[in-house]
């Protein structure tokens, strides 16, 4: 979802608004939480913050309930600075039902909430039952983090790094050393025609020129000035035909478990080409979910590549080269566990990194340089808010950050557990109401058949056999059995 200049205006709108928010509680953080409600013609149907009524209701349950409970808000836009809450305690309803009830198409948020119980859930809940959501832009999001301090500090923890484990200053010198062993011979040529090809540059590979060019990068270093070149470790591991040879730790360990199986393999050859080798193993070995889109049913991976690449980068471009333990990769049941040797370098923290607010600071300069330079990672900061929006977008929770016995840590959660596949908010926004009730009861109980379907949408026989004709048309459920006892479920389940 494209963000506009008037997006962008009903943002800080409903910034100013939740700057208004009025606490409840004198012990505790309350969130500040400002919402404004804008028709599909651009109009504003009203503005609403927390607490502005009624002590601890909440921003959007003022605003379309109190205030617009009589209008028909079908097809408006939300501008909410705090994920909707998906948790209350009965009998209130969690705001994130009040949006898919009152049939609102978008949703922007300013920021998901830092309660564990929340995160992520709200915006995966507004995906599945058809709503489109996005994110206010990076600046009124730390604006917005900013503003809630307070707040955010109550669920995030800041762990310190223990012993060992502590944050080091300014980069590495390791990417600077000579590896006297190696010789220009080392290197992959037909990697180095890539790099000058990205690059422009106007040289030969191979040639003196080339050399000299690779000298002033700091690719190549002489032992004494009479001595031939002699490959840097970043040279070797930018650009080595193996660079595992000298540097047993470029090696990127990748394993998938399944079950009591596991495949297992050490990802190697010249860093440039290993985003490219471990993409191909996980298409070949890693999980994936039935999803059906376009009224078409296939296979996504459980985790969206966009997200894996940008943590893939920051893994192997700002790890700690000095280190001989390797980058691992691991998927098991339930999470994609991603781990880098060495931890954050000052300035970053984890407070940072969470907040994603990190600083461009590599460890490894000359590596990062060449990995924006071959526009295979973000030239500016680690791409953070990418990788969670990229997640959040699959309906995936956003990543968590630690530090583990020296290593770096990023987290992604799996996949919700469901009882068939995944069915995009593109299609389910083209079902009917009844069609859709029919797809709620097979997610929850599994299967339906056709007296059920009778029973839960109070609609003649005739009818029922229609809507469970049309769902099996779209390929969205699948029958099985004969006559009566013929059932409804989702394909591959």
């Amino acid at each position: 979802m494209a963000t506009s200049e008037m997006d962008r205006k009903f943002m800080e709108v409903a910034l100013d608004e939740m700057r208004k928010s009025r606490s409840e509680h004198h012990d505790k953080h309350d969130p500040l939480v400002g919402a404004v409600l804008v028709s599909s013609r651009g109009d504003v149907l009203g503005t609403a913050h927390r607490g502005a009524l009624r002590v601890g209701d909440h921003a959007e349950f003022t605003l379309l309930e109190r205030e617009l409970g009589a209008k028909n808000l079908e097809g408006a836009t939300l501008y909410v600075t705090l994920e909707p809450c998906t948790v209350r305690e009965p009998p209130k309803v969690p705001c994130a039902n009040r949006i898919v009830a009152a049939r609102i198409k978008r949703v922007f948020i300013g920021m998901l909430d830092p309660n564990p119980d929340i995160q992520g859930h709200g915006v995966t809940h507004l995906q599945r039952n058809g709503v489109e959501v996005d994110f206010f832009d990076l600046d009124l999001w730390n604006a917005i983090r900013d503003e809630n301090k307070g707040f955010v500090d109550q669920y995030e923890e800041v762990e310190e790094p223990g012993p060992g484990e502590e944050a080091r200053e300014g980069p590495s010198e390791k990417e600077k050393e000579l590896i006297e062993q190696a010789s220009l011979d080392d290197f992959s040529l037909e990697v180095i025609k890539d790099y000058v090809a990205m690059r422009r540059e106007n040289v030969a590979v191979p040639s003196d020129e080339l050399w000299t060019h690779f000298h002033k990068c700091g690719f190549v270093a002489k032992v004494d000035k009479a001595g031939d070149y002699v490959p840097t470790v970043a040279g070797l591991l930018l650009f080595g035909k193996r660079p595992e040879d000298f540097l047993v730790q470029s090696k990127v360990k990748v394993e998938v478990h399944s079950g009591t199986k596991v495949k297992a393999e050490d990802i190697d050859g010249p860093l440039l080409k290993l985003p490219d080798r471990i993409k191909s193993f996980l298409e070949q070995y890693g999980p994936t979910h039935t999803v059906i889109k376009d009224f078409k049913r296939g296979e996504e991976p459980d985790y969206p590549w966009e997200a894996i690449r940008e943590a893939l980068m920051n893994a192997i471009v700002h790890r700690d080269y000095a280190e001989g333990a390797h980058v691992l990769l691991q998927i098991v049941k339930d999470r994609f566990v991603i781990k880098s040797p060495g931890p954050p370098l000052k300035p970053l923290s984890l407070a940072k990194i969470r907040a994603y607010n990190a600083p461009p600071f590599s460890r490894n300069p000359r590596v990062a340089d060449t990995f924006a330079q071959m526009r295979l990672m973000e030239e500016r900061g680690w791409g953070l808010p990418r990788m969670r929006d990229v997640l959040v977008s699959h309906g995936l929770p956003p990543p968590q950050f630690g530090i583990d016995s020296g290593y770096f840590v990023v987290t992604f959660q799996a996949q919700p557990i469901e009882r068939g596949p995944v069915i995009s908010p593109e299609l389910l926004g083209k079902l009917d109401e009844r069609q859709r009730k029919i797809v709620d009861f097979v997610q929850e109980r599994g299967s339906i058949t056709r007296a059920e379907s009778i029973s839960a949408l109070n609609v003649s026989r005739n009818t029922a056999k229609r809507k469970l004709a049309q769902l099996v048309k779209l390929g969205v459920l699948e029958p099985r059995g004969k006559g009566r006892a013929t059932r409804y479920f989702f394909p591959g389940s």
